[in-house]
C-alpha cells in the first residue's frame, strides 16, 4: 500500500519512452533518473536493484557504498556476477583514479575461484598508492590488499603467506573495517587449523566471529 511494481512488459515500454523522450528534451538527464531511482531502492532495503540504477547512472562512489554494504557486503547477497560485470565495463582509466576498485577487481573475481590475474590487480593498486599520502585510508587499503593476498595464498594451501599477509593485513585494516578484518580472521584461524594449531585457531575464530556479531553479519 506505498508502493508498487509495473508489470515488466509495460515497464519495458516505460523505458522505450524515456529513450525516445531523452532524445527530443535536451535537458532530459536520465542518469539523475538512474540515480534517484537508486537512492529510493537503497532506502527500501533492495540493495541490488540500487546497484544495477546507481551504475547505470555512474555513480561510481555509489556503487562502492553499495558494494561495501552494511555489515555484509553486496557479493554475499547474491549480486557476485552484476559486480564483475559491472567492474569488467569500466575502462581502466576509471579503476586508476580509485585504487579500491582494483581491490575489489581482485577480491570479487576471486570469489569465483578464479586465480589468474588477480596479482596484477593488486599490484596495480599498490603502484597507485605510492602517489598518495600515507594516512588512515591508504593503510587500510593496503591492508585490504593483504587480505585478499592471504585469501589468493589460501587457494593454493600456502601456509606461511596465509599467516604472513593476514598478519600485515590486521596490522593496517581500519578498525571499522569490519568485513575486511573477518575474512583476514577466518582465514588465519584457517591456516592455523592446518597447521595443527587448535589454540591459536580457536581464539582467531572467536575473535572473526565477535567482529561479525558486532557488525550485524
Amino acid at each position: 500500500k506505498h508502493w508498487y511494481r509495473y508489470h515488466h512488459l509495460f515497464g519495458e515500454l516505460l523505458k522505450q519512452r524515456l529513450i525516445q523522450k531523452s532524445t527530443d528534451i535536451e535537458d532530459l538527464d536520465i542518469s539523475i533518473l538512474h540515480k534517484r531511482a537508486g537512492l529510493w531502492l537503497e532506502e527500501q532495503g533492495l540493495v541490488i536493484e540500487a546497484f544495477a540504477h546507481i551504475t547505470s547512472a555512474g555513480d561510481i562512489k555509489g556503487a562502492e557504498r553499495l558494494i561495501e554494504g552494511k555489515g555484509i557486503p553486496l557479493q554475499f547477497l547474491g549480486a557476485l556476477n552484476q559486480i564483475i560485470r559491472w567492474l569488467d565495463s569500466l575502462p581502466h582509466e576509471v579503476l586508476d583514479q580509485n585504487p579500491t576498485l582494483w581491490v575489489t577487481y581482485a577480491s570479487v573475481v576471486l570469489g569465483t575461484g578464479q586465480t589468474v590475474g588477480i596479482e596484477d590487480k593488486l599490484q596495480r593498486a599498490q603502484q597507485l598508492l605510492e602517489s598518495y599520502d600515507d594516512d588512515e585510508m591508504t593503510r587500510d587499503i593496503r591492508g585490504q590488499i593483504a587480505s585478499t593476498r592471504a585469501s589468493l595464498a589460501l587457494s593454493q594451501h600456502d601456509l606461511e603467506g596465509i599467516i604472513y599477509e593476514c598478519h600485515q593485513a590486521l596490522k593496517l585494516l581500519s578498525d571499522e573495517n569490519s568485513h575486511y578484518r573477518v575474512g583476514t580472521y577466518w582465514t588465519l584461524g584457517y591456516a592455523y587449523q592446518l597447521r595443527g594449531e587448535r589454540k591459536k585457531a580457536r581464539s582467531t575464530y572467536t575473535e572473526a566471529m565477535k567482529i561479525s556479531q558486532m557488525s550485524g553479519n
